[in-house]
């Protein structure tokens, strides 16, 4: 897994769609952020999820869900999850 491939993907997304992304992994009922697996600027708005799959969260602000948004948030979870 590359961290910088994993972070472009995210800078992607915030370029076409604004707003801030960042990844958190669940460790029991604890949620930890994943250091530099963040990007875009803070718009202290409430966060939403955009997924969830029980070992990683994926937080968003001010980013709307459609098709390109899934299909990059897939594209990250095979990479981070598989490497490819």
């Amino acid at each position: 897994m590359s961290g910088s491939e994993l972070k472009r993907i995210l800078e992607d997304i915030v370029r076409e769609k604004g707003g801030k992304i960042w990844v958190a992994r669940r460790i029991g009922r604890r949620i930890s952020y994943l250091n530099g697996l963040k990007a875009g600027e803070e718009m202290f708005e409430s966060s939403k999820i955009l997924h969830d799959d029980g070992e990683y969260v994926i937080f968003a602000e001010g980013i709307a869900e459609d098709e390109w948004v899934k299909k990059k948030i897939t594209e990250f979870m095979n990479l981070l999850k598989n490497g490819r």
